[in-house]
């Protein structure tokens, strides 16, 4: 996944930034893998075995929230002003 996010990024972003993309990148993928297991097992250790879904569930919903306001904010951007 993480190839796939990167080239598209990197398609997305000006030349000059892709090295920055990619660093920037890196550490959040490595921050999620970090942070990701620990939260899932302490969500696991209240809920049961169910938490790992629970989390799962929780994460899915992160992300649509989270490219929605990316969407809502670039659809904002590219509408004209009201003058």
């Amino acid at each position: 996944m993480r190839g796939g996010v990167n080239s598209t990024g990197i398609d997305q972003a000006a030349a000059i930034t892709s090295r920055h993309l990619s660093t920037i990148l890196l550490v959040l993928f490595s921050l999620g893998g970090i942070t990701g297991p620990t939260l899932a097992s302490a969500l696991m250790t209240l809920v049961g075995p169910s938490g790992l879904f629970l989390f799962n569930a929780l994460s899915c919903v992160l992300l649509a929230l989270s490219a929605r306001y990316a969407l809502l904010r670039k659809n904002a951007a590219a509408a004209p002003a009201a003058a």
